[in-house]
């Protein structure tokens, strides 16, 4: 939803295990989050851009099946996490 935007002090969110198609591009906005799961969503399509502004990003959890959705410009966090 367009109100994630409003959320910048945010800075662990686990979307894990939902039927996710998309991450909003809003999530963008998000740029303390340090923290990102979207493991299990299987039926997740894409991943926004936006991910490339957080820069605050650490840990990035992940299926295997989803690395090739990351955006290639999008900030190394220091782990990405692979299931």
């Amino acid at each position: 939803p367009q109100t994630i935007q409003h959320l910048t002090k945010l800075q662990h969110m686990d979307l894990g295990y939902n039927a996710l198609v998309t991450l909003p591009t809003e999530i963008g906005h998000l740029t303390n989050l340090t923290y990102l799961s979207i493991k299990m969503n299987n039926t997740l399509e894409s991943l926004p851009r936006e991910l490339n502004k957080l820069i605050k990003l650490d840990r990035f959890m992940i299926d295997s099946s989803q690395e090739k959705y990351i955006p290639i410009n999008m900030p190394c966090p220091h782990t990405i996490c692979t299931f």
